[in-house]
């Protein structure tokens, strides 16, 4: 049930490519930080968007280009086995705090799952 391919960043690189990764949009969850093979923490879109100014629409690309990844990036994050069961998962995503989940097994990432990967998983499991 969970996204295996994974788009992620490394702690170093700048915030101009999330912001590309963001503009593009071709994912529905937050990035990953990954650093020498092991998640780091994660770039959540809202804490992107204040950490630059955004919401304000002051943010230059000067700013862009200057701050890094690990700047903005949350370093605790909540994360899953791939024995974590589906019913636990909804759980977690149930509080609404949530709405993706690192799968990850010694400290390796292996993927990425969201609340709408549950939601499919259900319309497929009802069908």
């Amino acid at each position: 049930m969970m996204t295996r391919k994974v788009v992620s960043v490394m702690p170093s690189q700048k915030l101009n490519d999330v912001k590309q990764l963001f503009r593009e949009g071709a994912f529905h969850y937050n990035l990953p930080v990954i650093e020498n093979d092991e998640l780091k923490g994660m770039v959540v879109l809202t804490d992107f968007m204040f950490a630059m100014k955004a919401a304000e629409e002051t943010a230059t690309d000067t700013d862009y280009s200057v701050l890094t990844i690990k700047d903005i990036m949350r370093e605790k994050v909540k994360t899953v086995t791939p024995g974590t069961t589906v019913g636990e998962v909804a759980r977690l995503f149930s509080d609404g705090e949530l709405h993706t989940l690192m799968v990850v097994e010694k400290g390796r990432l292996l993927g990425i799952v969201s609340s709408a990967d549950i939601i499919r998983w259900l319309i497929n499991t009802k069908s």
